[in-house]
């Protein structure tokens, strides 16, 4: 079974990303962060159901840790 407390611990970091371009709506946030990484065109539909969660959290923390720097 998957940890359940990842849920909101993903969230959380999400949240705080989302607050740094509070200007996009969510599915553009997941989509330019998340799924594509600022990179367009690589099949993110596929992606989005098979990628772990604990990828996704990888790249939060990448991108929160930089955005941190500012």
């Amino acid at each position: 079974m998957r940890d359940p407390k990842r849920i909101d611990e993903i969230l959380e970091k999400f949240g705080k990303l989302w607050k740094q371009c509070p200007d996009q709506r969510f599915g553009q946030v997941f989509e330019n962060y998340l799924l594509s990484n600022k990179n367009r065109g690589d099949g993110t539909s596929c992606e989005l159901f098979f990628t772990e969660d604990d990828k996704y959290e990888l790249i939060l923390n990448k991108i929160l840790k930089k955005e941190g720097k500012k």
